[in-house]
């Protein structure tokens, strides 16, 4: 045998695998066995099954006691209160209890244009100061009035409606 061929006394071979520490491996284990411990400890405990009965109480009665909107009107008026024309473009909604929503509606529509004239005539006589109200209380306060009266009270005794919205009440002069 030639001395290439042998190892030399001090050296290691050079194919000699290298395996792996033993302390690594252990603390791989543990972490693996305690992520399987905590994952059936959290699935066991969470009680997913119980949200997915519970059943909302009164439902119903909410459903009954929400609200809607119904438009009103929406149109133009001219009013000269202020000794020049101005004209007014105009929306009102009325709020309405969704179990009295249909009877609304229907009088509404069956009396248009009764209604139409009514908040006509309360945009044309409105003062300016009221019609540039911030808040448009007294246009709003004269325009509840107005419709209690012509609508009406329900079998109990209430208004039909909650509330009125003046969502839109933009005024321009009309002599440009």
């Amino acid at each position: 045998m030639s001395d290439e061929a042998k190892p030399s006394a001090g050296a290691e071979p050079t194919t000699k695998k290298k395996k792996p520490p033993i302390f690594l491996l252990a603390v791989a284990g543990m972490m693996a066995v305690e992520g399987a411990a905590v994952f059936l400890f959290v699935s066991k405990t969470m009680g997913a099954n119980k949200a997915h009965a519970a059943e909302i109480v009164g439902a119903e009665e909410a459903h009954a006691d929400a609200t809607v909107e119904l438009q009103v009107i929406q149109a133009h008026f001219q009013n000269a209160s202020s000794g020049k024309t101005w004209d007014w473009d105009v929306e009102v909604f009325v709020k309405v209890r969704e179990s009295k929503s249909e009877g609304v509606k229907a009088q509404l529509e069956q009396r248009k244009a009764e209604i139409s004239d009514g908040i006509a005539k309360i945009f044309r006589q409105a003062l300016h100061s009221h019609l540039r109200e911030p808040g448009l209380q007294t246009v709003s306060r004269l325009l509840t009035a107005y419709l209690n009266e012509t609508l009406g009270e329900d079998p109990e005794g209430h208004s039909f409606f909650e509330r009125v919205l003046i969502p839109k009440c933009d005024g321009y002069p009309s002599e440009y």
